[in-house]
């Protein structure tokens, strides 16, 4: 409600029989009318906007929200939600108009919701999953062929959580949808079956040859496009790489031979658009940590991202024809248990007796970049230490660690929304990925950088693609 002070006027009368100051009355009293019923009566929706300076755009670039036709320190609630998968996720902010009646989110501070203070792509790292659904829901892009599509809605007045998703339905001032893609316009995807490898291959648009990246995920098993996706809309040949559960590949992990992914290797740094001189491998958990191995076992392997990986296999062993890769195994005692999850962080050892489980990393030429968040609460952080410091010092130059601070294990790219649990089908229940949201999601647009940049120095020669598309757009 809106509460005014009057002040008592004293002075010369306003009506005479001056018929200049008659008309000047009638005027001022029309005019206080008319301000009085433009309080008392509805908002014009029409004369409200919301609107975004790039409505379509790739997923890791900002985009710039404001909110226009308001009155002066009008109290107001923008809303966001996607729908991905039958699975629904939303955020929500409060705002205050300035005295021109308008909201920039890039400099307008939230007063409330989903996150606080100035952030212009909060509403979009804030979201979490709709109320309603089973909990442990997870917002990651299965087609990347289609983008994620936001509503965003504004609301007059500070709605709570309650108030959006209760059975009144509130008319909302303006509305706005925006295309968030991970796959540029101009980026080929196409499936690939080449003797034993399945996957999809990512190819930007042009002659080439361009720096050729491999990039995995971990123990969830079948694929995820959608960080190759980007990666091959920021000017890279991308082939996403599955290892199990996924068309005929192996339906368990036990059952993958590390073979598959020296195959993989072969093909893929000998295809035409792929520059010669070294190809990346960006894997995720266990994709990191096969990355590091790969590397040790593949001389055309030159640079290893290993994100949120050990620098040994973490939870089995790795057949290798008729040996294996050793690994560490998880002492599942040691798990704990909580209403958010499963946090497997304690179930591994922080100092490894027997260095032989580590990826001599030594044995390779490639540059390695591991990626860790302090708050991980899958894999602890203290091996990464213990790791450098068993490298010989002459290899420590090639391997640069970034720990970021309040961070946890789903280190994605910039402005993905921030996810602290969710379902695991291997473990079949939730689990605990760690990280606090503002300071992850901060984290987040630090690392992808820092991946891309890595990515051009040491992929390919350096008479490569060298575009910089590091603000690249969809359209």
């Amino acid at each position: 409600m809106q509460h005014f002070k009057f002040a008592k006027v004293v002075g010369a009368p306003l009506f005479t029989f001056n018929s200049f100051q008659v008309q000047r009355g009638r005027n001022l009293r029309t005019r206080l009318l008319s301000w009085v019923m433009s309080w008392n009566c509805p908002q014009r929706r029409d004369m409200v906007s919301l609107t975004a300076d790039k409505p379509d755009d790739l997923i890791d670039n900002p985009v710039q929200l404001t909110v226009s036709g308001l009155k002066a320190g009008q109290r107001v609630t923008c809303h966001a939600s996607v729908e991905e998968n039958k699975k629904r996720f939303s955020s929500h902010a409060h705002f205050l108009a300035n005295h021109s009646g308008e909201v920039n989110l890039e400099s307008s501070a939230s007063l409330g919701g989903s996150y606080t203070g100035v952030d212009g792509m909060g509403l979009f790292w804030s979201m979490s999953q709709s109320p309603g659904q089973q909990s442990g829901l997870r917002l990651a892009k299965k087609d990347v062929t289609t983008p994620l599509v936001i509503h965003l809605s504004l609301y007059d007045g500070h709605q709570t959580a309650a108030d959006l998703y209760g059975t009144d339905q509130l008319q909302p001032l303006a509305m706005q949808t925006i295309n968030r893609w991970y796959l540029s316009h101009d980026v080929t995807r196409s499936e690939v079956r080449h003797g034993n490898i399945r996957g999809t291959l990512f190819t930007p648009a042009g002659t080439g040859p361009f720096k050729g990246v491999i990039d995995m995920f971990g123990t969830a098993g079948g694929i995820m496009e959608f960080r190759a996706a980007l990666l091959a809309s920021r000017g890279f040949i991308v082939l996403s790489l599955p290892y199990f559960n996924y068309q005929d590949l192996p339906k368990s992990l036990v059952d993958v031979d590390f073979s598959y992914f020296l195959e993989a290797v072969n093909w893929f740094s000998a295809l035409p658009k792929v520059h010669p001189g070294g190809v990346g491998v960006v894997g995720v958990s266990m994709g990191g940590e096969i990355g590091l191995w790969m590397a040790v076992h593949c001389p055309q392997i030159s640079a290893v991202v290993n994100i949120s990986g050990n620098p040994f296999l973490g939870l089995y062993p790795l057949k290798f024809g008729s040996k294996e890769l050793p690994g560490v195994g998880y002492d599942f005692s040691k798990l704990t248990s909580s209403e958010e999850g499963m946090a497997f962080r304690p179930g591994l050892p922080t100092v490894l007796t027997d260095k032989s489980f580590y990826a001599p990393i030594q044995k390779s030429k490639a540059k390695v970049l591991i990626q860790f968040g302090d708050d991980d609460q899958m894999n602890p952080v203290e091996p990464q230490y213990n790791y450098l410091e068993w490298l010989p010092e002459s290899k420590r130059e090639d391997v640069e660690l970034c720990v970021y601070p309040q961070t946890g294990h789903l280190i994605e790219p910039s402005y993905s929304p921030f996810c602290r649990a969710s379902f695991h089908i291997l473990v079949r229940d939730n689990v605990v990925w760690g990280g606090e949201a503002r300071a992850h999601s901060a984290n987040q647009v630090i690392a992808w950088r820092k991946l891309q940049v890595f990515l051009h120095e040491n992929v390919g020669q350096d008479t490569a693609t060298t575009k910089d598309f590091s603000h690249a757009s969809r359209l």
